[in-house]
């Protein structure tokens, strides 16, 4: 596969987002689908390459475990607003930082991914519904 780079509706997506949902697979123990979350933005666009920081999670290190033995990766996003889905496939790994440094997020790790390939599709049925109006009675 080669390395695809991102359109700029594509990495207003992402890098907007609060959380996504990541696929890994272990050749042994299977397929596994994790939630990422953090504040808005918490997902870098690096050239061609995407980075989150690996925060404190439940220490079971399913994903990172199995990127380990397999670099393959699968990322989705889902824009809220429009229902919009972009899904990235590609490969991911784990990066060891300095745990003080603004990029570790405290673990003094971060995951890298390189897209390999993007597919796309809008959904309205993805939507947050929208705040319901009250009425106030006095």
């Amino acid at each position: 596969m080669h390395d695809v780079d991102l359109s700029p509706a594509d990495r207003a997506l992402i890098t907007g987002a609060d959380t996504f949902f990541l696929g890994t697979a272990h050749p042994a123990r299977g397929a596994d689908a994790s939630h990422c979350g953090g504040p808005t933005g918490f997902v870098c666009h690096d050239g061609l390459d995407l980075w989150w920081p690996d925060p404190p999670g439940n220490n079971m290190f399913n994903s990172l475990g199995d990127l380990e033995a397999d670099l393959g990766a699968v990322l989705l996003f889902i824009d809220r607003t429009d229902g919009a889905v972009l899904v990235l496939s590609g490969t991911a790994s784990v990066e060891w930082l300095d745990p003080r440094g603004p990029e570790a997020a405290e673990t003094g790790r971060r995951v890298r991914f390189r897209t390999q390939a993007v597919a796309r599709r809008g959904d309205p049925a993805l939507r947050a519904p929208r705040p319901v109006a009250t009425a106030s009675f006095q």
